[in-house]
């Protein structure tokens, strides 16, 4: 008795503390072949109904609601009390709507009083279109059962704008004016302390009698007398002294479905009450019933309050529990919750955050690295794909900060305020950078090796050349102080630069240099090859123009070797470039022959070779001469005798 006490103390005050908490609970839909629960939380269900399947569908007695209107089928295709609903086997595939309303006197054990019924000295007319309104005064009012006769076998009626139960139908045939026509004798079952009948059809409704039901709460020690007892054998267990029987329900007029019990008292005393303890398992879940694992749940029942992560599983005694769900950190929701059904889903409302990651000229960015962080810790973590968006689902209400990673730098950080599912921009602090090298005359630099290095770490960013226009772009780049390394033919240059988004211009110390080429003789040399080296390195090439004049531009300062093609071998002369611009005259040890440079080496050699040879010519005919003129001579000198 002191345990069935305390909790209904505690039920009290739970209720007093959370009356403004949505109530959680579930229906039992039933086919005889198997039985289905749905969470509900709000105040109507849509069940799917299959062909010729007779549904029994059975709410929460411990929920606080009762059935108010049901939509979809009519009237004569199902039976209801207050938390239970009988639909009979249709025809074809449906949709049923079930509607609730808050009902103190939905309760797991209730005792229902029938009155007598009270009959109209001559009945009340109800032509088409029209109404009657009766208000009851009494307390403990709990339905009204109703008899009317009507002129026809179809009927359209209205009661407070609910649902009635027909409880009894029955054709008949009754006189008026002398004629005896058909009509159809009915018993309807209406709840609420204001009886409305609205009749909506053409024919005449004879509103004959009524008879009101009370209700009268069931505690050990009461005594009863002429009542039924209804009462949910799945939460209670009830022990009775006196004259009863099983009966059935007093407004279906129908057995009721498992676990509702009724009983007819004739007179009896209640010897024990017991409130069963169940086993309890509560699952967080999004609006598409999928587990959230993340999700903690604080149970608050009469003996104690713990907690549980995504997922709680007790034993209680309680018809109501207190139940905080909170996900990262934030109190998602705060519900009363019935223990009737188990598993029991607790929908909580989650929304969800699209991210469009943009650059500083809202060009999306590819693999950027979002967290998310509620109360400073990080509860997520996503990489935007292609077109920079970033996904994050099942948020709870409340204020989140977002972090932008890119390249390991953090580029951006945002507030929100999720109240809704919404899609928001996140700027970043980066874009491309684009970096010109140019000349001292302002000219462009293909072919530069640009190499990027983050000033603060030193480490390589990334490297390209430079395109025939001397640019070069480096794709996301985060804002900030960078090293750029110029690397152009053997020298590098060093620069420090700060990104903002801004194109950047880079000149490095570049020369031209015209180089005069002449012989020993002062005479032009044109036709030759001219190569300029630094070191083994070759840096250029070109051929002297008609004044024996060879260019060289974008050189860098330095000291170089001259490479002159000549026949005869190469001539070879050091320069060194320090000026903006210079000129330089080089005189080789060579003679220019028809505008080719001869080595005078060679050229000594070859006068020489060709005096020698020359000389041997003139040797060799000069002895050629002699020889002949010794051999005719003697045959001048010949003397013949006889």
């Amino acid at each position: 008795m002191k345990r069935i006490i305390l909790i209904l103390i505690s039920l009290i005050l739970i209720t007093h503390l959370v009356h403004s908490s949505p109530k959680i609970g579930a229906i039992a839909v039933s086919t005889g072949k198997s039985t289905t629960y749905k969470t509900i939380l709000g105040d109507e269900v849509e069940i799917q109904l299959d062909p010729g399947t007779l549904y029994t569908i059975y709410l929460d007695t411990g929920l606080g609601k009762s059935i108010y209107r049901i939509e979809g089928i009519s009237s004569n295709k199902y039976k209801f009390n207050r938390f239970y609903l009988k639909i009979l086997p249709l025809e074809t595939y449906s949709t049923v709507k079930v509607i609730f309303r808050e009902d103190p006197l939905v309760k797991p054990l209730i005792a229902l009083i029938p009155g007598n019924w009270i009959s109209f000295s001559s009945p009340v007319s109800l032509k088409a279109n029209s109404s009657y309104r009766l208000t009851f005064r009494e307390d403990k009012l709990y339905a009204v059962k109703v008899k009317l006769t009507i002129l026809s076998r179809h009927y359209f009626l209205e009661f407070n704008s609910s649902s009635y139960t027909i409880a009894y139908e029955n054709a008949t045939r009754i006189e008026v004016n002398g004629v005896e026509i058909s009509a159809t004798e009915v018993e309807l079952v209406v709840y609420g302390d204001t009886l409305t009948i609205i009749n909506k059809d053409q024919d005449l409704v004879l509103f004959i009698a009524y008879c009101k039901f009370y209700y009268k709460d069931v505690t050990e020690g009461s005594f009863l007398e002429k009542c039924f007892i209804v009462y949910d054998s799945k939460l209670v267990n009830l022990k009775l002294n006196g004259t009863y029987l099983d009966s059935n329900d007093p407004f279906t007029e129908e057995v009721p479905p498992e676990p509702i019990k009724c009983i007819k008292v004739e007179k009896a005393i209640v010897e024990k009450i017991e409130y069963k303890e169940r086993i309890v398992e509560l699952r967080a879940v999004d609006s598409e019933g999928n587990y959230i694992g993340d999700a903690i749940i604080e149970v608050g029942s009469s003996e104690s309050i713990f907690r549980a992560k995504g997922k709680a599983c007790f034993k209680t005694a309680d018809l109501q529990l207190l139940v905080k769900v909170y996900l990262y950190g934030t109190l998602s929701g705060e519900y009363l919750v019935s223990t009737e059904f188990s598993p029991l889903d607790i929908p909580l409302k989650l929304y969800q955050v699209s991210l469009d990651v943009v650059d500083s000229n809202m060009k999306p960015i590819d693999k950027a690295v979002v967290q998310l962080y509620s109360y400073l810790s990080l509860i997520a973590k996503n990489t935007t794909v292609v077109d920079g968006k970033a996904l994050f689902k099942n948020l709870p209400a409340g204020v989140y900060l977002i972090k932008i990673f890119y390249g390991g730098k953090e580029v951006a950080r945002k507030s929100i305020v999720v109240e809704r599912s919404i899609q928001e921009i996140v700027v970043c602090n980066l874009a491309d950078l684009k970096i010109k090298v140019k000349d001292s005359e302002s000219l462009p630099v293909p072919e530069v090796s640009v190499i990027l290095f983050d000033e603060s770490t030193g480490r390589k960013i990334c490297e390209d050349m430079t395109n025939n226009e001397g640019e070069v772009c480096f794709k996301e780049i985060v804002f900030g102080k960078y090293r750029v390394v110029l690397h152009y033919l053997f020298k590098n240059y060093t620069f420090s630069i700060v990104h903002e988004n801004k194109f950047i211009e880079l000149e490095i110390p570049l020369k031209s240099v015209k180089i005069l080429l002449f012989d020993k003789f002062s005479n032009n040399i044109k036709s030759t090859r001219v190569e300029l080296y630094h070191g083994d390195l070759k840096i250029a090439e070109a051929t002297p123009d008609e004044r024996g004049i060879v260019v060289f531009s974008r050189i860098p300062e330095g000291e170089y070797t001259l490479k002159i093609s000549c026949i005869g071998g190469v001539e070879e002369k050091t320069i060194k470039i320090v000026s903006k611009s210079a000129v330089i005259a080089i005189y080789l040890d060579v003679v220019s022959v028809f505008g080719k440079p001869i080595k005078t080496e060679i050229l000594k050699v070859s006068i020489a070779i060709l005096a020698g040879l020359l000389f041997l010519v003139f040797i060799l005919k000069l002895k050629k001469i002699l020889s002949k003129r010794r051999k005719i001579k003697p045959k001048k000198v010949i003397i013949v005798e006889e």
